[in-house]
């Protein structure tokens, strides 16, 4: 049985699940830390959204989703809140492309008021 050489067809998409400290501490809740790290994301040219958790079977996974993860316990009084990135479907063949959102996305985390 021959293999083809050329590339694979695949298509896929990445989950981060993260605690995520507010570096400026005035994050009260997940909506308002949420809406900063669509801000970062964003600012670096990252199309995105804070999903609803309820309204899961509405996404089309067309650009990243910042989502409340509830299975990481959030430290309120510590300005920590459980968040998941849901990156959206991307072609394995293309990995020009989804390196670099994958890399912007960290650096966005790393780089605004919000931190890993």
């Amino acid at each position: 049985m021959s293999q083809d050489s050329s590339v694979l067809n695949l298509r896929f998409g990445t989950e981060v699940e993260l605690l995520v400290k507010s570096k400026i501490n005035d994050h009260g809740s997940f909506e308002s830390l949420a809406s900063d790290i669509s801000k970062e994301l964003t600012a670096a040219k990252i199309p995105n959204h804070v999903a609803d958790i309820f309204a899961k079977g509405d996404e089309k996974y067309q650009d990243w989703s910042i989502v409340d993860e509830l299975s990481i316990t959030s430290k309120r009084k510590e300005f920590r809140f459980g968040v998941e990135l849901v990156s959206p479907i991307m072609e394995f063949s293309d990995q020009k492309f989804w390196v670099g959102q994958v890399d912007a996305a960290w650096k966005a985390l790393e780089g605004g008021e919000v931190g890993p």
